[in-house]
């Protein structure tokens, strides 16, 4: 089951984070899903007002959203 389409791309975004951050294993063909879902669905005004939320409280960013 996938997420819905609007999803997508936070759910991809989140995953590279998490990929970077503490090493979570990407298969190879689900890369290239994320990569399609990053690419389809960039990201909006409330992903990066909730990055720059979460950097205020933990003083961490997700880069792919930037």
């Amino acid at each position: 089951m996938e997420p819905p389409a609007e999803a997508r791309g936070v759910v991809a975004r989140a995953i590279f984070y998490m990929h970077e951050e503490y090493g979570l294993p990407i298969e190879p063909g689900m890369l290239v899903t994320l990569k399609t879902w990053n690419i389809e669905n960039p990201p909006g005004a409330w992903e990066r007002w909730r990055n720059g939320a979460i950097e205020t409280l933990q003083n961490t960013r997700n880069p792919f959203i930037d």
